[in-house]
């Protein structure tokens, strides 16, 4: 809704209101109207916000801030359903709050713990790379990668690094030069060092 100066404090703030209102879980939604008067209390109890600045404060901060807190929720519901799992993971998700106490209690400031990225499964059979025609090693969520895709999708500073260091001792590669070609050359220069003799070329 576009705030103009037609319509009435009452009807913006119900009309923001309800935009928050729906992104939460049915099983939570208790107490209303006593969410729509915490509701109005942040926007107009002194010192309040300006009323040009509602509908950002609404969205950017109200809103931003349940999904973020309910997406994690989720996350962690689907990662480890039962409580018996999520006591053994050391995860503890506390009950959803009534949405008035949720706004009461400033509860948008929350701060929201950060997941650790799904841990990639190593297996043993060889696939195919999801993104080349190499053999796959390492597995991330159902999809296999090579070592190169793997460390270019998800570590890329390390191959930041590593291109610096082979640039130090002649290794880059070369503008006409295949990536297995480039390959080939550095395990040839490694081999006979303990480098080479560690990654085995």
């Amino acid at each position: 809704m576009e705030l103009t100066e037609q319509l009435s404090d009452e009807d913006v703030l119900v009309g923001l209101f309800d935009k928050w209102w729906i992104l939460w879980p049915a099983n939570a939604k208790t107490a209303k109207k006593d969410a729509l008067r915490a509701w109005e209390k942040i926007f107009k109890k002194d010192p309040g916000i300006p009323r040009e600045d509602w509908e950002d404060f609404s969205e950017t901060v109200l809103i931003t801030a349940i999904k973020s807190q309910l997406h994690y929720r989720q996350r962690v519901f689907d990662k480890y359903p039962t409580p018996e799992e999520r006591k053994r993971a050391d995860v503890f998700v506390p009950r959803l709050p009534m949405p008035s106490t949720w706004l009461n209690g400033g509860r948008w400031q929350d701060h929201v713990p950060q997941m650790a990225a799904d841990e990639p499964r190593y297996q043993s059979a060889k696939a195919q790379c999801g993104q080349c025609e190499q053999e796959g090693f390492i597995e991330v969520n159902e999809v296999s990668y090579c070592c190169w895709h793997y460390t270019r999708k998800f570590h890329k500073d390390h191959l930041m690094v590593l291109a610096d260091i082979l640039k130090s001792i002649g290794l880059d590669r070369q503008p006409d030069e295949s990536r297995d070609d480039w390959g080939d050359r550095c395990r040839q220069h490694l081999k006979g060092s303990r480098w080479g003799n560690a990654l085995g070329a």
